[in-house]
Order: structure tokens, then sequence, then C-alpha cells
């Protein structure tokens, strides 16, 4: 079993949970009422996605190839000014677990 590595995005979401994307796995989306259970279902659904490409013979993405740029702009909207430290802890904790 080889083990592969996939940045997952959590987004909060207006009225309660936390939708999670997998920018390299286009379509693979998912959602969890709390931080730890979108992880899972994310887990859950990169499992499925690569699933399902073995058996149609695509081939599976990684991000090997993959850069990462976080670009700041300014703005004049009214967002967040820091993440929420529940997020953070949690994000942590998985990094660690793995």
């Amino acid at each position: 079993m080889k083990l592969l590595s996939y940045r997952v995005l959590l987004r909060k979401e207006p009225d309660c949970g936390y939708t999670v994307i997998v920018p390299s796995l286009p379509g693979c989306v998912t959602y969890g009422d709390t931080i730890e259970e979108a992880i899972e279902m994310v887990k859950e659904a990169i499992e499925l996605y690569i699933e399902s490409l073995k058996t149609h013979g695509e081939e599976i993405s990684t991000e090997e190839v993959t850069f990462e740029y976080t670009l700041t702009v300014q703005t004049h909207a009214n967002l967040p000014s820091l993440i929420p430290e529940k997020i953070i802890k949690a994000l942590e904790r998985e990094r660690l677990a793995t």
C-alpha cells in the first residue's frame, strides 16, 4: 500500500459545519458538522475517489508537482482577522497524527 498526501481546504459554513475540498482531486468535496468529522469524511472521500480512478484506469493525481504560494492583496472587504483557534488545534492534531 502506497501512502499519498493531499492538501485539503476547510471552509466554515455560515450556518454551521465545514465544507472540505481537495484541490488536486477535482470534484472531491465533502462536509462535516465538526472539524473532526470533516477530516474523517474527507479521508473517506479521497479513498473512494482514488478507488474510482483505479477502477476506470485513470491516472491518480498527486501533489508532487503542485506548488503553493500565498498571495496577499489589499482589500476593503470585512474579513475575519484570525483563523478560529479550534480550527488551528484540529489541524495541528491531524498533522501530528500522520
